[in-house]
């Protein structure tokens, strides 16, 4: 599976970014490495989340093994750092 980041658009976690561990016909089970872990995943339906289609080369090659928490971590925060980036040029 491809690597896949979503949003969430509504809820007490809306504006979080998670990264897409398993993809269902009507919902996606998400974790963050953090709060959710893989061990802990949260299940939301799609139309509740944005899904994040602009991503960097590197964050692609960060997907290339196996997800853990520590790799799902380090995707987020390479996501927001050059998600901040952009904002403010």
């Amino acid at each position: 599976m491809s690597l896949v980041l979503a949003k969430s658009k509504v809820g007490h976690d809306k504006n979080r970014v998670y990264v897409v561990v398993e993809s269902h016909e009507d919902a996606a089970v998400l974790a963050d490495g953090t709060h959710r872990t893989m061990a802990r995943p949260k299940i939301k339906k799609w139309k509740h989340l944005q899904v994040i289609k602009s991503l960097t080369q590197e964050l692609r090659s960060l997907a290339e093994d196996p997800l853990d928490d520590a790799l799902i971590k380090k995707i987020l925060k390479t996501y927001q750092n050059n998600h901040e980036d952009r904002k403010e040029i």
